[in-house]
């Protein structure tokens, strides 16, 4: 359920795997976000997302899910996605467009 006055429009989460679900979760849970952008690189992966109901829209296309949102929220392994060449990257095999803000806050789960 969504809470009436959410702290973001739109926020879009890149990866849903253990860490990308459930901050989808909690971001479903707590009303956080009227519309939650879920993306990922496999159909599957999206099929078991829409299942579990963690988003609002599905996309493989990271373009489409960052666009217009107030928040990205990138939960990938940083080795697969080149993400450390800078958010965005400006390499030739990075798959993230260079639409990201330019605040990043890198991460490691003590998982």
């Amino acid at each position: 359920m969504l809470k009436s006055m959410s702290p973001f429009e739109k926020i879009a989460l890149v990866g849903v795997g253990l860490i990308g679900s459930s901050l989808a979760r909690v971001i479903r849970r707590e009303g956080s976000a009227r519309h939650v952008a879920i993306s990922a690189r496999s159909a599957a992966t999206l099929a078991r997302a829409r299942e579990l109901g963690l988003g609002s829209s599905y996309t493989t296309d990271v373009k489409e899910a960052v666009r217009d949102a107030d928040l990205v929220i990138v939960s990938v392994p940083v080795a697969a996605s080149r993400i450390s060449a800078g958010m965005g990257g400006t390499g030739t095999k990075s798959r993230f467009p260079p639409v990201f803000p330019l605040f990043r806050l890198p991460a490691r789960p003590v998982c």
